[in-house]
């Protein structure tokens, strides 16, 4: 089976990809899903090795990704 563009867009989109952006997304949703409104710094590591990401490969490009994801998602 091949994949048009749209649906790995969507695959990547919905954190099941392992791409930088993908695991973007899977923080981001994970956080929307067992968050609250204030996310600190402990509640953000667990979120990230829940998903499976380094924490610490976080950089703030990777940030403002996931602040974009969470505020269309909330």
């Amino acid at each position: 089976m091949s994949f048009e563009p749209w649906m790995l867009a969507a695959m990547e989109d919905n954190g099941y990809m392992n791409t930088e952006y993908g695991l973007n997304m899977r923080v981001a949703k994970y956080l929307v899903e067992n968050g609250s409104d204030d996310i600190g710094n402990d509640e953000f590591r667990d979120a990230c090795e829940a998903c499976g990401v380094d924490p610490d490969s976080i950089t703030q490009k990777d940030l403002d990704e996931i602040q974009s994801k969470l505020d269309e998602l909330t």
